[in-house]
């Protein structure tokens, strides 16, 4: 497992971390195998500040922000991966996450844009991300810095923002996934700044 903060990424096997779907760890297979040729890929984290994570964004997708990510699989999941949606661990050890918050377990951090079953991609873990919230956000008039927290909505996991005035029980707590930046929007993607307890492991 790795230990240190700076980037032991070998390889990227795309230009934008926003729109790697690989088969195998590091997307590279050795010859006739079909097995990882870049051994020890799969865990390993990357440190990128704004204008970095800004040039490997893919348009498209949309733009990524300074902030910590890593490298993880996708498991054989029933519900479908997507950009802004919370990842949750069904494997920390493995490295292999599941947007479906019922079947996962701790929260790992926000996909970067949708992912097939299987594939090795990455997630990011802390910084200023970006994620969806539920289409009728609970707090009347959410705005900038408020809570944020993870809720199940069509199974997966996605942001919301309870009103002032609710009391925090443990299971929402362990779900906190940051302050917004941007006034929350219900069915949109924001940007949120993720605590660092997403720096932990």
């Amino acid at each position: 497992m790795p230990t240190n903060w700076n980037s032991q990424i070998q390889f990227l096997s795309g230009r934008f971390l926003n729109n790697i779907h690989d088969a195998v760890a590091g997307g590279s297979a050795a010859s006739g195998t079909g097995a990882a040729q870049i051994l020890g890929q799969l865990g390993q984290k990357l440190e990128l500040g704004e204008d970095d994570a800004n040039k490997m964004s893919d348009p498209a997708i949309g733009t990524l922000h300074a902030g910590e990510y890593q490298y993880v699989q996708t498991g054989v999941v029933t519900q479908v991966p997507a950009r802004g949606l919370i990842a949750y661990w069904l494997s920390e050890s493995a490295y292999t996450v599941t947007p479906d918050k019922a079947g996962g377990g701790c929260v790992a951090g926000l996909y970067l844009t949708a992912q097939a079953d299987s594939e090795f991609h990455f997630i990011q873990r802390a910084g200023v991300g970006s994620i969806k919230f539920k289409a009728a956000v609970t707090k009347a008039t959410p705005a900038s810095c408020d809570l944020i927290i993870g809720v199940s909505e069509s199974s997966v996991g996605v942001g919301d923002v309870l009103a002032d005035a609710t009391a925090l029980t443990s299971v929402e707590v362990r779900a906190v996934i940051g302050t917004a930046i941007e006034a929350p929007v219900g069915g949109q993607i924001k940007t949120v700044a993720m605590w660092e307890r997403f720096r932990n492991t």
